[in-house]
């Protein structure tokens, strides 16, 4: 009503109470505005409980064990034991989870129900690790909190997603130096040594699951044609320290 008198007006100063007006509007659409994200903030956080919660129950044994985790803490117990994966037994998997674990299955007894529920335990703070770092990436890429943790939220939300983080898989390794892998080369701009990291967890990715492969293959070539921090495609130099990092990850196991 101020701005429309003024505008139609007849020049001269604003109508008296028009600025003290203004301002407390623009102080109550900030309140409500802030009000929103707090609610939004709440229900993210209570999403995520729930979703902890969940998974803390599949931890507890309310998710069944499968085949696949049987073979995996045998191959990890295998290499405890001092065999080699390939030469002693078969497993066809890379073998990066099996060294990792290891000294975990020392502390067990037995190889049954209640191992495999321990080794389940014993995987967590890479899920954990995942997730921060996924957050991290989305972060530096979007600027936004609230995306970062809508996306996480529904992640975590998904019955899939969370079915599988919590048996004892090789996806547990290999998602987390992956994830790592986009992590650094998000934030290399241009540095050589972060580029050699990058490609030393592109290549731990590869020794801990080998079905990531083609995925790890396509993410180093988009890293060597894409700068982030200009946000245009272009050849950054990436590819060749990438390529040195992932031999020094790989070199170790090959020989």
């Amino acid at each position: 009503e101020c701005s429309q008198s003024y505008q139609r007006g007849a020049g001269g100063p604003r109508p008296a109470g028009c600025g003290e007006r203004s301002s407390n509007i623009a102080a109550m659409l900030r309140h409500s505005a802030k009000s929103e994200s707090l609610r939004v903030d709440l229900g993210l956080h209570l999403l995520l409980a729930a979703c902890a919660a969940y998974a803390i129950g599949l931890l507890l044994g309310g998710r069944s064990l499968s085949w696949d985790e049987i073979e995996f803490l045998r191959a990890t117990d295998a290499v405890r034991l001092g065999q080699i994966p390939y030469r002693d037994f078969y497993e066809h998997h890379t073998p990066l989870q099996w060294f990792l674990f290891a000294p975990v299955t020392a502390l067990l007894d037995g190889s049954g129900v209640a191992a495999v529920l321990a080794m389940r335990w014993a995987q967590m703070p890479l899920w954990i690790g995942t997730l921060v770092l996924l957050r991290a990436c989305m972060l530096q890429y979007t600027g936004n909190r609230t995306v970062a943790a809508i996306a996480i939220a529904l992640l975590c939300s998904s019955s899939a997603f969370v079915h599988s983080a919590v048996e004892y898989r090789v996806d547990s390794v290999g998602t987390f130096f992956f994830v790592a892998f986009l992590y650094l080369l998000l934030r290399a701009d241009g540095r050589r040594v972060t580029h050699l990291l990058a490609g030393l967890a592109c290549g731990l990715a590869g020794l801990s699951n080998l079905r990531l492969g083609p995925l790890l293959a396509v993410a180093a070539l988009l890293g060597a044609i894409y700068s982030p921090a200009e946000r245009q495609w272009r050849w950054n130099g990436a590819l060749p320290w990438m390529i040195l990092g992932a031999g020094l990850a790989v070199a170790p196991v090959a020989a």
